[in-house]
């Protein structure tokens, strides 16, 4: 929602209107507490990221992964 009344307020070129800007302060203060840590969005902490792969990815430039261009598909 925050982002969405940020945007909103961006679409005036000659300035928003008076409740669309006081929206787009409030999400902008919002944005701030959360880059702060002062506020949560409610959500369960993130899990522990999944540990690395011993199996190496191989790229091979220049070959397709579908040579026929899916013909028949």
């Amino acid at each position: 929602m925050a982002v969405g009344d940020l945007a909103r307020a961006r679409l005036y070129p000659r300035g928003a209107p008076e409740g669309v800007a006081d929206q787009a302060k409030a999400a902008a203060r919002l944005l701030e507490r959360l880059q702060a840590g002062q506020v949560s969005l409610g959500l369960p902490a993130a899990e522990s990221p999944a540990t690395a792969s011993d199996t190496p990815v191989l790229i091979a430039p220049g070959l397709r992964a579908y040579p026929d261009r899916l013909a028949d598909y």
